[in-house]
């Protein structure tokens, strides 16, 4: 007979599904190229955005087709940390813009926020854009 309290087994599966969600944050961080706190909130915001689409999909009766942009935007807001992490680490090698005039900071073109902006509001738009289209099509 064990004479384990149930105190120990659950600290023991708190620390083992503590050590397996840092496993699978490390395994995705080295395979993106990114540091651990990067990795996290990346892993972090897919997870919680594929988790609101699949909600919205199954909850209330919205149409695939209403939800594809926006799950299709949903990586691009997702990895926004990622270029940032990607930006500081190339702007040595790449054509960097002044973030503010007059200062030294420096930002690499396409980490600035009106290029996320822009890219993320042609997702939408073209998305959105063309569902419209097709709908006045028929």
């Amino acid at each position: 007979m064990s004479r384990e309290s149930p105190d120990n087994t659950a600290a023991a599966i708190v620390i083992g599904g503590a050590a397996a969600v840092f496993i699978v944050i490390w395994k995705f961080s080295t395979s993106a190229g990114l540091d651990m706190d990067t990795g996290a909130r990346v892993l972090a915001y897919m997870l919680v955005w594929t988790a609101a689409i699949v909600g919205l999909l199954k909850g209330p009766n919205i149409p695939l087709g209403s939800l594809l942009p926006l799950a299709l935007a949903t990586p691009w807001m997702c990895w926004c940390p990622a270029l940032d992490h990607r930006a500081s680490k190339e702007l040595l090698y790449s054509l960097s813009l002044d973030v503010l005039p007059g200062t030294d900071r420096t930002m690499v073109w396409w980490a600035a926020w009106y290029t996320k902006a822009s890219v993320l509001l042609a997702i939408l738009g073209g998305g959105y854009g063309v569902k419209a289209w097709r709908s006045d099509a028929y």
